[in-house]
Parts: C-alpha cells; sequence; structure tokens
C-alpha cells in the first residue's frame, strides 16, 4: 500500500526526476513510456511510516510558510525606508542634506540586504557627483569658465567638431554651484567614429587594446589613437562605456572621447554615466547618434574639485563593493544555518522513533 501523498512527494524528489531524465527516449522530442515507468525502482517504507513523512514535511514547510512571509514582511519595509533614504539624498536643495547623506553612509550595511539596493545606491552616489553634493567647495579652486575661456577653441580646434568655434558660446556659471560651468555637451567633447578592424586583424595578444561597443575585443600594435580615452558605444551596446588609460583602438561600432585639458578623464567618465547615454539608442538593434548626445548638457567643475569628487566616489564605490561581498557571505551563512535547523529537525524526530522502537522492544 502507498500515500498517495508520500507519492507525490516521491516523484517530485530530485532521485525520480534524475532516473526519468536519464531513461528518457527520442533524439528529438524526449519521451517516457509505460515501460520505462514501470522499471523504476523505489524506496516504499511501511504506511504508518509514509503517514509520518507526510505530515513531518507538512509541518517543515508550514514553517518555512511563515519565515518566508516573516522575511517579505521585513525585507518590503526595509525596501521602503530604504528608497525613502535615497530619494531624500536625491532632492535637491535639502537644508538637511548633510546629514541625510551622513546617515545613510553610516547605516549602509542595515538597510540594504540585497544587490540591486546597493546597485540603487550606486546610481546616487553618480548623481550627486555630478551635482557637487559630494565634497565641499574651495574658493581657491580656478572656475571651469576661466580654464574653458582659456583653453577650449584651442583643445578642439582641428578635431573634427564643427559645433564650436573660438567663442565660448552657451558656457555661463552653473546656476547652483560657485565656480562650476555648464555647456552643451557637443561644445566641450568631440565623440570621434571608430575604425573598423575584422577579427582576422586583431590579435589575441599586444600592446593596444581595440574596443568594441561593450569592451575590448583583441589587441593590435598601433593605437588609432594615442591618449587616454572614454569608448561610447554606438550599436548594439548603445551608451555603453569603457575606459582606457592609454593608447587604444576602437572598432566602427562605437566612438571614442579624448579628454580635454579642463576635465579629468575619470570625473568626465562619471558624467558620462550619469547621463544614462544608452536612453538615446534607437532601432531594433539600438544605435546612438552622437548629435543626440551633443545636444545633452554637461556641468564642469573647477578641475581641482572634480578630483575631489573621483576621490570621494571611489571611497564611496569600494564601501559598496564590501557590502556586495558581506550580502554574498550573510546568504551562504543564511543557506547553511537553514540547512543545519533542517537537519536538526529531521534528526531529532529521527532519534525520537528509533528510542520509542527500541522501548517497544525492550517492553
Amino acid at each position: 500500500c502507498i500515500n498517495a501523498s508520500y507519492l507525490a512527494m516521491l516523484m517530485r524528489s530530485s532521485f525520480v526526476r534524475d532516473y526519468l531524465n536519464g531513461a528518457a527516449i527520442g533524439a528529438t522530442m524526449q519521451n517516457l513510456n509505460q515501460s520505462i515507468l514501470l522499471k523504476m525502482s523505489i524506496d516504499l517504507p511501511p504506511l504508518a511510516e509514509q503517514h509520518r513523512i507526510v505530515a513531518k514535511v507538512d509541518e517543515l514547510m508550514a514553517l518555512c510558510d511563515r519565515v518566508k512571509n516573516v522575511r517579505e514582511e521585513r525585507e518590503a519595509a526595509r525596501d521602503r525606508f530604504t528608497a525613502a533614504s535615497l530619494a531624500r539624498l536625491s532632492a535637491p536643495d535639502r537644508p538637511a542634506f548633510r546629514a541625510d547623506a551622513v546617515f545613510v553612509i553610516e547605516n549602509l550595511g542595515r538597510i540594504t540586504a540585497r544587490s540591486d539596493q546597493v546597485t540603487a545606491f550606486r546610481r546616487t552616489i553618480i548623481q550627486l557627483a555630478v551635482r557637487g553634493r559630494l565634497v565641499s567647495q574651495h574658493p581657491r579652486d580656478e572656475p571651469a569658465s576661466e580654464l574653458l575661456r582659456r583653453t577650449l577653441a584651442t583643445d578642439m580646434r582641428g578635431k573634427g567638431v564643427t559645433k564650436i568655434g573660438p567663442s565660448v558660446k552657451g558656457i555661463g556659471d552653473h546656476p547652483e554651484l560657485n565656480g562650476w560651468a555648464v555647456a552643451p555637451l557637443g561644445s566641450l567633447l568631440a565623440f570621434h567614429y571608430g575604425k573598423g578592424m575584422s577579427a582576422k586583424e586583431r590579435l589575441k595578444e599586444g600592446p593596444v587594446p581595440v574596443f568594441g561597443s561593450n569592451g575590448i575585443v583583441g589587441f593590435c600594435e598601433n593605437p588609432l589613437t594615442e591618449e587616454s580615452a572614454i569608448v561610447v558605444g554606438r550599436k548594439g551596446s548603445a551608451g555603453a562605456l569603457n575606459l582606457c588609460g592609454g593608447p587604444s583602438w576602437t572598432t566602427d561600432v562605437a566612438y571614442y572621447v579624448e579628454c580635454p585639458s579642463y576635465f579629468d578623464i575619470r570625473f568626465l567618465f562619471i558624467q558620462l554615466q550619469a547621463l544614462d547615454l544608452g536612453s538615446l539608442g534607437k532601432g531594433v538593434k539600438p544605435g546612438l547618434s552622437r548629435n543626440d548626445a551633443y545636444g545633452l548638457s554637461l556641468g564642469v567643475p573647477p578641475l581641482e574639485e572634480q578630483r575631489r569628487i573621483v576621490a570621494r566616489v571611489d571611497d564611496l564605490m569600494a564601501l559598496c563593493d564590501r557590502l556586495e561581498a558581506h550580502l554574498v557571505a550573510a546568504e551562504e551563512v543564511r543557506l547553511r544555518v537553514l540547512d543545519a535547523m533542517l537537519h536538526a529537525a529531521l534528526e531529532t524526530d529521527t532519534v525520537g522513533r528509533d528510542a520509542a522502537g527500541i522501548n517497544g522492544r525492550a517492553a
């Protein structure tokens, strides 16, 4: 005799699934027949023990449901609190911004429990960086507008940019921050087209990395640009960003941006991250038009402030890295604890039944 609930659990077990997967026939579409099923061997305990097994499984599943519900309620409350905390940081011109920022940073480990929450905090860091909210300003820093007026035309002349001339039209003081300037991206940067290089022409190793739209795809001997550059995906991975600190080659599915003297290249990378250039992609296989990007605005802080911002972003991103590693380790510990609890529950029940059997036989 067999208990129907026990049979249902048995058929869902990994042992049965492995057997059926291995015994299935057919090359195009695997299937089972009655003969295969009848040949399957199963362990069949006494009927009374089947009932006890089903009851124990039901008890443990109910416990799992309660644990799941408690955890979901706790995580929902944490999600609301985390979202509210990040929203307070993102709200412009809050008098209590500094206190809010200190609270979030000091309690980040308590208010985040999943990697997606850390990802949201990373995005907030980037947005705060380009709004000048991460570091203090120094009056001795040279205003960006002065640096731009002195260097812009010289840096960009002859580089294929038709949107600017020797003037600095469109540049003015940033409305919120002393010493900042703001201008159309096309007045500050040039998105240069890459140049095709077939897979056969690329090397497996070499002195110069070759970039596609989403990272390094090979190497070559001679660079397309000798300067440090930011590679911007043009086709496929539109808007994807890669930073190269030396000579490089960019293929024709991407643009490359050489860093002008009024930008620290790592701050410029942060600026482009904040623009979310991927949202400008168009078509079935999304493509990024540089003219669309040129119409966006960039804030330009004083050069020394850019470097302070980069250092602060590095510190906060390192904090996020440590938190993500902690979340992974904590999840592994949680799974081990749950596994140990399950084994303890099962062992307690087994020991109790064995003792009852011994006592029954002694009697």
